[in-house]
């Protein structure tokens, strides 16, 4: 199908128009705004700056969440630390799937955030506010991503050629019509 058929079918609701978030997070971290506007002709300059930052800062709220916890737990910490550590790594590992959404994570850091009006250490309601902001902004890089590019192969008909060649984009037919 080529990029005029694809927009008139998915506005008749005659097709799906589904985006690899693996591979949607690719496309914006892996490659530069020249790149992109070289292969496309277009910069997505916020698309490309929501993922790229939200890919950067994870790591380093899990790293400073790491510094908190010594302070915070004292010998604790070398329990604490692996174990924020190892949640990280699986919700990494868990973000590019289908199945996952952004909500848990978003109402763990409305938690964590509510914590400093709690009678907690500071460091405890710093460790808490960064381990779930990093665990909050890696499920923000996939569903983003996913989220941005859908828009832009839609929009832009080059982008659309460059990602379905590349298996980003999948495109299903519904049944008679009819959301599967």
């Amino acid at each position: 199908m080529d990029h005029s058929e694809v927009v008139r079918c998915l506005d008749e609701g005659t097709i799906l128009l589904g985006v690899d978030r693996a591979g949607a997070r690719k496309f914006f971290t892996d490659l530069g705004l020249r790149q992109i506007s070289h292969l496309t002709g277009e910069v997505p300059y916020i698309e490309w700056l929501v993922v790229r930052s939200s890919f950067l800062l994870a790591p380093l709220c899990v790293l400073g969440s790491l510094g908190c916890a010594v302070p915070a737990f004292h010998w604790y910490a070398i329990l604490v630390g692996p174990l924020a550590v190892l949640l990280f790594a699986y919700w990494w590992c868990t973000s590019p799937l289908g199945n996952r959404r952004s909500g848990w994570s978003a109402l763990l850091l409305a938690g964590a955030v509510s914590s400093v009006f709690t009678s907690a250490g500071p460091y405890i309601k710093l460790w808490l506010i960064l381990t779930t902001a990093g665990l909050f902004l890696v499920r923000l890089t996939y569903s983003a991503a996913a989220l941005l590019l859908r828009g832009f192969v839609i929009r832009n008909p080059r982008a659309y050629d460059l990602c379905a060649k590349h298996g980003v984009v999948i495109v299903q037919e519904t049944n008679q019509g009819t959301l599967l």
